[in-house]
């Protein structure tokens, strides 16, 4: 029996991860981050609601939580090519860990959004380091697959990452998927660290996207 097209189109995007080793630590360094990021902000939000009962603190605390991911990517995404994109993740992984290992220390709403806010801006810097640093790391013809591998995963994080959250808060309430949350940076910090230095360098972007069309940077 012959595999249908779309199979082996699967089957060729997975073994992407296998093919470069650089990119597989990435993607998984990503797919953990992000699943442990959607599985907490549900224990955020119940976590303020609890404290306050108002549905005012719980948007502020969305608002701290995402809007920097929005605005840094848009507006300091430059700052990224400045810097060691390797060290740049990092620190905010090891940022949004020390955020979450404190999380279940804390009281008061306002100290909850405060170090939400902490976590989407480390997160608003790891995504462009990331999106910018993948053509270093696959082949130009491999570039749509590795994007779309990364999309596929942050859809994935966005849809099961809640319902996981959701089910560990009911049985243990937000301290356990703080704690899975801060473990997800610990090894995303670790496999991040794997990537050899010179793979993610700015000046290798540079030349790599310059050789592939203005559509297939996969700049973030």
């Amino acid at each position: 029996m012959v595999a249908s097209p779309p199979v082996v189109e699967n089957t060729r995007r997975l073994g992407l991860l296998r093919r470069s080793p650089a990119f597989g630590y990435l993607f998984l360094a990503t797919a953990g981050s992000s699943f442990g990021t959607y599985l907490a902000a549900i224990a955020l939000t119940v976590n303020v609601y609890d404290e306050t009962g108002s549905g005012a603190w719980v948007a502020a605390l969305l608002i701290a939580d995402f809007l920097p991911i929005v605005l840094i990517g848009l507006l300091l995404g430059p700052l990224v090519d400045r810097l060691s994109r390797r060290r740049l993740m990092i620190v905010s992984d090891l940022a949004r860990f020390g955020v979450f290992a404190a999380l279940p220390f804390v009281n008061g709403p306002s100290a909850i959004v405060a170090l939400a806010a902490v976590s989407g801006v480390a997160t608003g810097f790891f995504l462009p380091a990331v999106y910018a640093g993948l053509p270093n790391l696959v082949p130009d013809e491999e570039l749509t697959n590795a994007n779309s591998l990364l999309q596929t995963v942050e859809t994935l994080s966005w849809m099961i990452g809640p319902v996981l959250g959701g089910l560990m808060l009911s049985a243990w309430g937000t301290s356990v998927p703080y704690a899975v949350n801060a473990v997800t940076f610990l090894v995303s910090a670790a496999l991040v660290a794997r990537i050899p230095e010179t793979r993610l360098r700015s000046e290798d972007s540079r030349a790599a996207t310059g050789a592939t069309s203005p559509t297939g940077s996969g700049s973030y």
